[in-house]
């Protein structure tokens, strides 16, 4: 969830309310202290997802990947 004022994610719920089949959440944002309101609608049926291929998590391009030789980490070992 993220705050409409900051575009912050960290917020914490203050009250849940549950009213026929919504729930209504009072939220306020850990950064910016703003306090909104969420409303959570129940879905019944299938969630619609996309292709399996563009679920994947495709790997890092080689330029962007970093190489470390033990020399250079020998410092952090203990």
């Amino acid at each position: 969830m993220k705050c409409p004022k900051c575009e912050g994610t960290k917020t914490s719920v203050i009250e849940t309310t549950k009213w026929e089949d919504k729930v209504y959440r009072r939220r306020t944002c850990n950064l910016c202290y703003y306090n909104f309101k969420s409303l959570e609608v129940q879905f019944t049926g299938t969630i619609p997802q996309k292709p399996y291929k563009e679920r994947t998590n495709k790997p890092e391009p080689k330029e962007f990947q970093k190489a470390y030789d033990s020399k250079s980490l020998q410092h952090l070992w203990k």
